[in-house]
C-alpha cells in the first residue's frame, strides 16, 4: 500500500491511497495460486523427491533452449546493428556503395538468425530429450 499525504489549504492533511483489485474472481484466485506454489514449492523441497525432479525437469528443459535464444537473439540484434549503420552510412554520410555493402552484410547475419535458433534448439532437444521424457514419465508415474 503506498500512501502520500499532502497538506490542503485549510490545513488539515489529506491522504492518497493506492490499492490493487482484482475485478474478476477467477483473476483474484488464479493470482492466489500463482502466489502461493512460488512458496509451496520452496516448502515441498525440503521433503519431497518429486520435487526434486521436476526442478531438473525445468532446468533440462532450460539447458535445452537457452543456447538457441541466445544465439539467435545475439545474430538478431547484431545483424539489425549492422543494417542500421549500411542505412546510415547512405544516408547521413554519403557514403554509397560502402553503405550499400555494409547493409547487405547486415542482412545476410540477420537471415542466419532464425535457422540458426532452429539448427541449436534440434541440437538441444536431442542431447537432453532423452533425460527430459524419462523424467516426464517418472512424474506421471508418481501423480
Amino acid at each position: 500500500m503506498m500512501e502520500q499525504n499532502m497538506d490542503g489549504q485549510n490545513g488539515t492533511s489529506e491522504g492518497f491511497q493506492m490499492r490493487y483489485n482484482a475485478s474478476e474472481h477467477k483473476t483474484r484466485s488464479q493470482e492466489i495460486e500463482r502466489i502461493r506454489s512460488q512458496y509451496a514449492a520452496h516448502e515441498q523441497k525440503k521433503d519431497g523427491k518429486e520435487v526434486d525432479e521436476l526442478e531438473q525437469l525445468r532446468k533440462l528443459d532450460e539447458r535445452a533452449k537457452t543456447p538457441a535464444l541466445v544465439v539467435s537473439l545475439s545474430l538478431g540484434v547484431g545483424g539489425t546493428l549492422i543494417l542500421g549503420l549500411g542505412m546510415s552510412m547512405c544516408l547521413a554520410m554519403d557514403l554509397m556503395i560502402l553503405g550499400i555493402i555494409i547493409g547487405v552484410l547486415g542482412m545476410v547475419i540477420l537471415s542466419l538468425a532464425f535457422p540458426a535458433h532452429q539448427y541449436l534448439l534440434k541440437k538441444g532437444k536431442e542431447k537432453y530429450g532423452e533425460e527430459i521424457c524419462r523424467l516426464c514419465e517418472v512424474l506421471e508415474e508418481e501423480e
